[in-house]
């Protein structure tokens, strides 16, 4: 085969390959917009769950309560002294961001597999479940509770 040949075909290749990136994007972006909402309100019932289980296990004296605000924040906070907050904060088609006590501790952004599942990774761009968020924002209340502070 020619160098011209070659190079058309390779041209080709390129074009096709970048095609098929836009295609999948596009398809990636579509998906987030459709299924980012039903995500962040998984993520929501897995806090709610959560907030509850760990109030039973403290015989409903952990002095929690969760708020859904409105369809983009879920707040758990303590209405006994000390006071303390935590908040789930989605920006839609976006992202969600962790707030303890209005200090911003993580960020998940969502994303698209192979197969076409909505995900939500983390920084490092690894996949995690709500399960996974739940645990890991909680983190900083438990702590406290385990040091007897609460």
């Amino acid at each position: 085969m020619g160098w011209a040949k070659e190079a058309a075909g390779d041209i080709q290749a390129s074009v096709e390959e970048r095609l098929a990136i836009q295609k999948w994007t596009i398809f990636a972006h579509n998906e987030v917009k459709e299924k980012s909402d039903g995500l962040f309100d998984a993520l929501a019932v897995q806090v709610e769950g959560d907030t509850k289980e760990f109030d039973e296990g403290r015989n409903h004296r952990s002095g929690l309560r969760v708020e859904r605000l409105n369809s983009n924040n879920v707040t758990v906070q303590r209405y006994l002294a000390p006071l303390q907050k935590l908040a789930f904060i989605y920006t839609p088609k976006s992202n969600v961001a962790v707030f303890w006590n209005d200090r911003l501790i993580a960020k998940y952004q969502f994303s698209v597999d192979e197969r076409g599942t909505v995900w939500f990774i983390d920084s490092n761009g690894l996949p995690v479940t709500v399960e996974d968020i739940s645990r890991a924002a909680f983190g900083p209340l438990i702590k406290l509770y385990k040091q007897a502070l609460l």
